[in-house]
């Protein structure tokens, strides 16, 4: 289950006029080019901030001196029975006239009960706006909805957020570890229906090294060195197959490509993957350097029926998901999740030209 954005604010923090009070008009998210580049879509509702007691418009121009400490106020309508998560960043660091400016985190806190942010957790104190002498800068307050209480570790907090080149996407993985894999994706990268027949019903949540990324991110070579920690809804009464393999081993540039089992596990009680019986032991992703990102798709269906190992000894190249699904009686695929590991020599050469070109 994803992040739900519920609420949003927009600040441009320069010397300039003082607040008024007033709501906040949601259309400035996309005037001010907020929605879709920074997020999908206009939040539903507003968040009350003052600054020293001073009530802030939505996209109007505050002083540093007024923003030196953190809000006074931060209020939204929240329900008592909800944990949320709050943050501020600025979208134009170090200068939003530079088309490559790096997003700066100023400030970080989940687990906030209702809208009681004095009792949340701190993962990044609040950092003040600074003069860059770059014009004014858009400051960002959002809030999310989170779908259960998330305990902070050392990682978290000193690695999985940076203030530098923030990422918000990728924040919302890291602090929640609930990264919404977008099924048409799927389609987009032409898995289904060309590898996979049909297409998964729920988005499967993997996580590499306690991180987990959106659906169909290029997480790099050392992220899986060792086997993803998977984790979907299911009946422990019900037995599971899981499923991962390569879609383009092992030259996708050169169009010589096959599949290739990385993973196959059967027999998994509920969702307890370790207790499942292992046919093809986890093999690391490592694609050959600069001949193409590879597809690699990791499913989970469910078993009518207990499978025999003994009586599995399935071949790793060419490996056909849908005849094995087929042979197997096996419904689904019931979860769907999938990552490139790899990169391209095309596109390198392609980024180069266009540099050179300018």
């Amino acid at each position: 289950m994803a992040y739900k954005l519920i609420f949003w604010t927009i600040l441009v923090f320069f010397v300039g006029t003082e607040a008024q009070k007033s709501q906040c008009d949601l259309n400035k998210f996309q005037t001010s080019n907020i929605v879709p580049t920074l997020i999908a879509a206009v939040p539903p509702n507003s968040i009350q901030i003052e600054y020293q007691g001073q009530p802030v418009t939505c996209g109007n121009t505050l002083t540093l001196n007024l923003t030196r400490d953190r809000p006074s106020v931060v209020d939204y309508k929240a329900d008592v029975n909800k944990l949320y998560t709050l943050i501020m960043f600025d979208p134009d660091f170090p200068d939003p006239k530079n088309p490559i400016s790096a997003h700066f985190l100023h400030w970080l806190m989940e687990n906030i009960p209702e809208n009681l942010v004095i009792n949340g957790d701190t993962v990044l104190t609040y950092s003040p706006p600074a003069s860059t002498g770059s014009g004014p800068h858009r400051h960002i307050f959002l809030v999310y909805e989170q779908p259960n209480r998330e305990m902070l570790n050392d990682d978290d907090k000193n690695t999985g957020v940076k203030r530098n080149f923030f990422d918000l996407n990728h924040a919302i993985c890291v602090i929640g570890c609930r990264c919404q894999c977008d099924l048409s994706n799927f389609r987009k990268s032409k898995i289904v229906p060309d590898i996979v027949s049909d297409m998964p019903e729920k988005p499967l949540q993997v996580t590499f090294f306690n991180k987990s990324f959106d659906c169909g991110t290029n997480t790099g070579y050392f992220r899986s060195l060792k086997a993803p920690t998977i984790q979907y809804q299911a009946d422990n009464e019900t037995l599971y197959t899981l499923i991962m393999l390569d879609a383009d081993a092992p030259f996708p540039d050169l169009n010589i490509s096959t599949t290739f089992l990385h993973w196959l596990i059967v027999n998994i009680p509920g969702n307890n993957v370790n207790e499942g019986q292992t046919i093809a032991s986890y093999i690391v992703p490592f694609p050959p350097p600069l001949l193409g990102p590879h597809r690699y798709i990791i499913l989970i269906y469910q078993q009518p029926e207990k499978i025999d190992p003994k009586e599995e000894s399935p071949a790793r190249f060419s490996f056909n998901v849908n005849a094995y699904a087929r042979s197997h009686n096996l419904q689904g695929p019931s979860y769907g999740y999938f990552f490139f590991v790899g990169s391209s020599l095309k596109v390198i050469a392609e980024k180069l030209l266009s540099y050179f070109s300018l």
